[in-house]
């Protein structure tokens, strides 16, 4: 049963990271990527506690979904709205749940996207 969750969890990463190229940032790929994005978010509002202590899935969440969001995810947030929220939410929630096992990642998403996103010309106060 684990194994069954494990998969299902590697499949839904795969979901809303996706393997975006230039050319492929059609009107599917986005709505894949936001049902994708929306499941990682409800599912890390309220994590069970064998995903918060699983080393299977930390490892998971470390390796791809983390290292999804700032490659793939953080190159479609400029052009579309409905993922910018997505992403902090599902940052927010990792920073609040996983913290402990991700402290040089968290480190990593606020110099990639906040510090970024402040130092942007386009920020307003």
């Amino acid at each position: 049963m684990l194994a069954d969750a494990i998969l299902v969890f590697k499949s839904t990463v795969k979901l809303a990271i996706g393997d975006a190229t230039s050319s492929q940032a059609n009107a599917f790929f986005i709505k894949t990527k936001i049902i994708g994005l929306e499941i990682f978010e409800t599912v890390l509002e309220n994590p069970k506690q064998v995903l918060t202590t699983h080393k299977e899935f930390i490892n998971i969440i470390r390796t791809q979904l983390c290292d999804g969001l700032l490659r793939h995810v953080v190159n479609v947030v400029n052009t579309e709205n409905q993922i910018f929220p997505l992403v902090i939410n599902i940052f927010y929630s990792l920073f609040e749940h996983f913290r402990q096992h991700l402290k040089s990642i968290i480190r990593i998403f606020i110099e990639t996207i906040f510090l970024k996103l402040l130092d942007s010309t386009n920020s307003t106060f």
